[in-house]
């Protein structure tokens, strides 16, 4: 039976699942609104367009829907990295050179380098330092040092891993806020000039070409 996490662990797991639901809120009500706006009467208008005498409306109705949908899609791409479940090691961690685990790996050092035994200074040297010890107890050691070492890594490595995922996904939420805030108005420009392009105002009937009044004799 295996160990129950930490408190810690608990709390870390939970914080980044709130975020996804958080993204998959903000980004579903994005959607959903433009989704209204693109299946209701603007959609509905288009075939009445005459391709012969409007082809300048269609062709402001297709720049408008690329331009919408390029605006969605800023968003969705950013949402997809928020919603995405990763699972990777601690070992993975330290060792993948992506600027956002750098990027996370230079946060959680100076939360976490008191944690490290005497004379460590980055997570490469805490984990090249457990699996020495690793190594020497799997050969017959016998050292108390080491064996200490190994159990205190257990559970500091499930907190750096917890908090590591929980920091990745932190930052993406942070740039899909950005690319709400990028995407959504490029959205509405989009969706707007469509539906403007396919809703041509009514035709002003044209005035006689001579008017005629008849007045009868009293």
């Amino acid at each position: 039976m295996s160990d129950a996490p930490s408190p810690v662990v608990s709390a870390m797991s939970a914080a980044t699942q709130s975020l996804r639901d958080t993204a998959k809120w903000m980004v579903g009500g994005v959607v959903g609104t433009a989704a209204g706006v693109f299946a209701g009467s603007s959609l509905t208008s288009l075939g009445s367009l005459d391709p012969a005498a409007d082809r300048g409306r269609l062709a402001l109705a297709l720049i408008g829907l690329l331009v919408g949908f390029g605006g969605l899609a800023i968003v969705v791409v950013w949402a997809f990295r928020v919603l995405t479940v990763e699972t990777r090691t601690f070992r993975e961690f330290v060792g993948n050179a992506e600027r956002e685990f750098e990027q996370a790996r230079e946060t959680l050092l100076e939360r976490y380098k008191s944690w490290f035994p005497e004379g460590i200074a980055s997570f490469k040297d805490y984990l090249s330092s457990v699996d020495a010890a690793h190594g020497r107890l799997k050969k017959g050691g016998n050292d108390d040092k080491d064996k200490a070492l190994v159990a205190k890594a257990a559970s500091d490595f499930a907190v750096f891993n917890a908090n590591a995922g929980f920091t990745v996904v932190r930052n993406r939420f942070l740039s899909l806020r950005l690319a709400l805030a990028v995407g959504t108005p490029i959205a509405i420009v989009g969706f707007g000039l469509f539906a403007w392009a396919v809703n041509p105002p009514p035709a002003k009937p044209r005035p006689p070409a001579f008017s005629l009044t008849i007045q009868g004799t009293r």
